[in-house]
C-alpha cells in the first residue's frame, strides 16, 4: 500500500510541475478520445500526444509484460483527461521516436495551468 501511495504522490508532483510551464499560445481545446497509458493520449482529431516530462510505468502489451503500477497510471490518466477538452503546448522537440506528438496538456478548468485560465 505504501508503494501505491508513493507512486501517486510522485504522479501528483509531476502533474503539479506542469503548472509552472508557460501557457499555450492557442486557446483551442480538443477532447481526449482515448488514453493509452499513463503518459499517452489520443485526441478527437486522431493526434497522439505523449506528455512532456512524464514517464509513467508501461502497461502490458502483446508480448511484453507491464511494469508495476502501469494499470494504476492508466486509470489515473483516464480519470483526469478522458473525454475532457484539453489544450496542448508543444516544446522544442515536437515528436518522439514513435512519431507521437510531444506536448504539455492543460485542462479547460485550469488544471495544470498556473494562471487558471478557462
Amino acid at each position: 500500500m505504501r508503494k501505491i501511495e508513493h507512486f501517486f504522490s510522485v504522479m501528483l508532483f509531476i502533474w503539479a510541475t506542469l503548472a509552472c510551464v508557460s501557457l499555450a499560445s492557442s486557446d483551442a481545446f480538443i477532447s481526449v478520445r482515448k488514453v493509452y497509458d499513463g503518459d499517452t493520449i489520443e485526441l478527437e482529431n486522431g493526434m497522439h500526444i505523449r506528455y512532456i516530462g512524464i514517464n509513467a510505468p508501461e502497461i502490458a502489451h502483446q508480448d511484453k509484460s507491464g511494469e508495476p503500477f502501469g494499470p494504476e497510471a492508466l486509470a489515473f490518466n483516464e480519470k483526469i483527461v478522458l473525454s475532457k477538452p484539453v489544450r496542448i503546448l508543444e516544446d522544442q522537440e515536437a515528436r518522439d521516436q514513435y512519431n507521437r506528438r510531444l506536448a504539455y496538456v492543460f485542462l479547460q478548468d485550469g488544471t495544470f495551468d498556473k494562471k487558471g485560465r478557462s
